[in-house]
């Protein structure tokens, strides 16, 4: 199944199986689905992010416009089943910002932000 995975410091493109122990695995610990405005997709993070003081994922924050804290991934799922409990690939248009982080973040110069004397 093909995720958008966004963290702390970036995002991209995977492939995952389409397992509790795979969604598990990429948001370190039990999963909690949300809603974020878009029928035909869904949102997954830790369920205990919080209490695990994880830190702000301001990425996730800012498309999402729900305060996330830890990695998200975002899925697909049947958009004519607003009850659906199944996922699926995540929709191309959001896999495609993950495409153009990455390009933009190739193009950055890497000593950006340091001072030299």
């Amino acid at each position: 199944m093909k995720v958008l995975k966004i963290t702390c410091t970036g995002m991209e493109r995977l492939e995952l199986d389409n397992t509790l122990a795979a969604l598990q695995e990429q948001v370190e610990g039990y999963i909690e689905v949300f809603h974020f405005g878009r029928k035909d997709a869904r949102g997954i993070c830790n369920e205990n992010g919080i209490a695990m003081g994880l830190p702000l994922n301001l990425l996730a924050t800012l498309m999402t416009d729900i305060t996330i804290r830890g990695t998200v991934l975002i899925v697909g799922i049947d958009p004519d089943d607003p009850f659906a409990e199944d996922f699926c690939d995540c929709p191309e248009d959001l896999l495609a910002i993950a495409d153009e982080y990455a390009t933009k973040e190739k193009d950055r110069p890497t000593d950006a932000g340091t001072v030299t004397e």
